[in-house]
């Protein structure tokens, strides 16, 4: 009978130590989604002023002005190049005349290939571009998400970009052309991904003000679950359902950056299901060591001599 009673006792014990360590590890684990929220939130804080400042350089280089004045781009296109390799991230950076013709660009891809679809002398006739030419001195144009028609051959299947726009002038002030920088910001999120298409363990990406995905890691850039998914972004939102019931921890944080209209956030998501799985197992492996602690007390040791 006593034994009986002592066995209860360290079962309620380890019922309560369980609960506690889960309860910390729930603890740590949303501390983990927040630290790594606002990690990436300033890393693309920093990476679209990094951008900013590479089109204010690039606008402001003899080279660039030299380029548009004697029609040879070649020491333009070697420094995109380097520029374009640097940073491994940028779609293309790419000087344009008046009329909208492109004087230079970078040759080569992402991953240092040379480009198959040579942008040289195509024209350029997006909606930002006459604004940039008629912008006063120092102004940096912002270009939001999108698939610019001049760059969608080097872009991925339903990939955008954002940038920047700054015009150039030459030593009388005269605006002689547009120097873009776009980036392709997805890139910054792939390292925060796990799992597949059809199941996410975690992730992090780009949501507007309105919780719609801005940009997705590039595994889930023609996932219909997240591209139509919509977060609430809510102070003490902590979880959410997707549309296809999965549970998710959630965890959000501004991204703070001048050119963006309305502000976006970045969002850190882990599955519930992979984390209680994380601790039924920890939990499975306690009990098994605390039984078998309780037992070397309980049990004869001649059971113990018969097993060993």
């Amino acid at each position: 009978m006593a034994a009986l009673v002592v066995g209860l006792i360290s079962i309620e014990v380890w019922r309560s130590a369980t609960s506690t360590a889960t309860d910390a590890l729930v603890t740590l684990s949303d501390t983990n989604l927040a630290q790594g929220a606002d990690n990436l939130a300033r890393n693309l804080q920093s990476v679209l002023q990094d951008a900013q400042v590479d089109a204010t350089t690039a606008s402001r280089l003899d080279l660039s002005a030299v380029a548009l004045q004697t029609g040879d781009p070649k020491r333009f296109n070697w420094y995109t190049d380097e520029l374009y390799q640097g940073k491994n991230r940028y779609a293309a950076v790419v000087l344009i005349e008046p009329a909208g013709k492109i004087a230079g660009v970078n040759s080569v891809r992402r991953d240092g290939r040379e480009s198959i679809e040579p942008l040289m002398g195509r024209v350029v006739g997006e909606k930002w571009l006459k604004p940039t030419f008629k912008a006063g001195k120092d102004s940096v144009r912002w270009i939001p998400p999108s698939r610019p028609a001049f760059v969608e051959a080097l872009l991925a299947p339903t990939e955008r970009v954002v940038g920047y726009a700054m015009r150039i002038v030459d030593i009388m002030d005269d605006r002689i052309g547009v120097v873009v920088v776009l980036d392709a910001l997805a890139l910054s999120l792939n390292g925060y991904f796990e799992g597949s298409a059809t199941e996410v363990s975690s992730l992090a990406y780009v949501v507007s003000s309105d919780g719609k995905a801005v940009f997705l890691p590039s595994a889930l850039s023609t996932a219909a679950e997240w591209i139509s998914a919509s977060l609430p972004i809510r102070e003490n939102q902590r979880s959410w359902t997707s549309s296809q019931g999965h549970d998710y921890h959630l965890v959000f944080t501004p991204i703070r950056s001048a050119p963006l209209g309305e502000p976006w956030h970045a969002v850190q998501l882990r599955r519930v299901s992979v984390f209680e799985a994380l601790v039924t197992g920890l939990s499975q492996n306690s009990w098994a060591r605390y039984f078998l602690l309780c037992s070397r007390r309980w049990l004869p040791s001649r059971w113990w001599w018969a097993v060993s």
